[in-house]
Parts: C-alpha cells; sequence; structure tokens
C-alpha cells in the first residue's frame, strides 16, 4: 500500500507525441503566452502589464501573440488573474518548453 500511495502522489507531466515518440513539456519559470483578439494597442497592452508588474519582461512572438515573463510566480499568477478578465484576451497559458 506504501508503494501504491507514493506513485499516486507523483505530478503528472506535459507531452506531446513526435510521431510515435512521446516529448516532454517543461513550464518556462515564470513565463506566460497570452494571445490578444486583435493587434492593435500593443503600447497601452504592455503598459497595462507593466503596471501590474513593473519588472515584466514582454516579447511580442507574432501579431497578436505576447509573452510575458515576470520575477516570481507571484507576479505571473496576478498577472494571470488580471488578464484572464480583460475582454480583448482570448488565451492565456503557461509558456512550455522542450
Amino acid at each position: 500500500i506504501i508503494i501504491f500511495t507514493s506513485f499516486s502522489n507523483q505530478k503528472q507531466s506535459k507531452y506531446y507525441f513526435a510521431f510515435d515518440e512521446q516529448v516532454d513539456l517543461f513550464p518556462k519559470e515564470n513565463s506566460l503566452i497570452v494571445k490578444y483578439l486583435d493587434s492593435n494597442e500593443k503600447e497601452k497592452k504592455e503598459f497595462f502589464i507593466k503596471s501590474i508588474s513593473n519588472k515584466a519582461k514582454t516579447k511580442w512572438r507574432n501579431s497578436q501573440t505576447l509573452e510575458i515573463t515576470t520575477n516570481s510566480e507571484t507576479e505571473k499568477a496576478n498577472l494571470f488573474t488580471k488578464l484572464k478578465s480583460k475582454k480583448e484576451v482570448i488565451t492565456i497559458q503557461e509558456f512550455y518548453t522542450l
């Protein structure tokens, strides 16, 4: 019984399949990826993020997708909550790497 409970407490990892191989994904520390409804007013969107987390780094991946890197998990969680309620945000997720 002890062995069973120790295995059941392990965190499940995220992965994708590349043909016949399972490839693990790892969350990028303190990073979020945000997709906006439109590509207008990028400066205004960045200003909103900086008003919540003034040391956050931003990088536009394309015209609608912004990567945000914060200094801590607390800042990341705070940004996630605030951005999730914005009408112009289509999706917001953790950023994963290989």
